[in-house]
């Protein structure tokens, strides 16, 4: 399906940053705003670098993607505070989904496969999605018939195209964002690991989510020469603050690894001149 072509996400005007932005206005047009001063600054600077087959996506690309899901999602009549799913493990596509949605103005819902599998019954009941995008290789398939709400593989993305997802978007233009979504309205949904209790879901708002990570850019001083080097699981709150969004508003890059190497950790933090790297103790 195709949208009317509009207008690519605006830059802001010059000397708007993370730390003027009042935090009554943390909504997903700033999530956009700083996308937009990203992807024109330096288009071609890679906002993120898969560590395990060395496959990057730069900020003009992933600001165009962006701007395919947000027409995606708009032509389906999905927007502020509809639901969702991705379930999947760190990657290239992971993160291009997860800013994605948020820039469009619905809720991204990040569920840990490994850790909440025996719980999916009850996470997709309480979720009520409106869209499912699943890895495939990881056996989702046979929970699919537990909701109403379409599933799609999440694919592969590439500059031209891509699989799965990606290969859907490539017959979308730019649409509209979900202008009606408020700072106060939901952002992203997680779930806590459930290895002592049943898993909770924790809801951030637009404002809770990007005022976080805007402290978080401020209080590392990170910017645009910055290289944050990550493998913590990305469905989870603290990654996506620190690594994710904090690096988008600065402009940096995030090396992401698939998950911890005990072998590969330092080797790679010395290969890829990585300034700063986050991870379990």
């Amino acid at each position: 399906m195709k949208m009317p072509d509009k207008p690519k996400f605006e830059a802001p005007p010059p000397g708007v940053h993370a730390d003027s932005v009042p935090e009554s206005d943390f909504g997903p047009d700033v999530l956009r705003l700083w996308l937009a001063r990203a992807a024109d600054a330096h288009p071609e600077h890679p906002y993120l670098v898969s560590v395990d087959d060395n496959r990057a996506i730069s900020y003009s690309e992933l600001q165009r993607t962006a701007e395919r899901i947000a027409g995606y999602l708009a032509v389906r009549g999905i927007g502020a505070n509809d639901r969702v799913v991705l379930l999947a493990n760190n990657s290239l596509e992971h993160l291009a989904v997860y800013i994605g949605v948020l820039a469009a103005g619905a809720t991204i819902c990040t569920v840990h496969v490994e850790m909440n599998r025996s719980y999916f019954d009850a996470i997709l009941s309480m979720l009520s999605p409106r869209l499912v995008i699943y890895e495939e290789g990881l056996g989702l398939e046979a929970f699919a018939g537990q909701t109403i709400a379409p599933w799609r593989p999440l694919g592969r993305w590439e500059k031209e195209g891509g699989e799965g997802f990606f290969a859907d978007l490539s017959s979308c233009l730019a649409g509209p964002t979900a202008s009606a979504c408020l700072p106060a309205d939901d952002a992203v949904i997680f779930f806590t690991s459930g290895t002592s209790a049943r898993p909770k879901g924790v809801v951030l708002t637009y404002r809770e989510l990007l005022a976080n990570a805007a402290s978080t850019a401020e209080a590392f001083g990170l910017g645009p020469d910055d290289r944050i080097y990550d493998y913590r699981s990305f469905n989870w709150a603290s990654a996506q603050i620190l690594s994710a969004l904090a690096t988008l508003i600065k402009g940096a890059t995030l090396f992401l690894g698939r998950k911890f190497s005990r072998s590969r950790y330092f080797s790679d933090i010395e290969r890829f001149q990585v300034t700063i790297a986050a991870g379990n103790p």
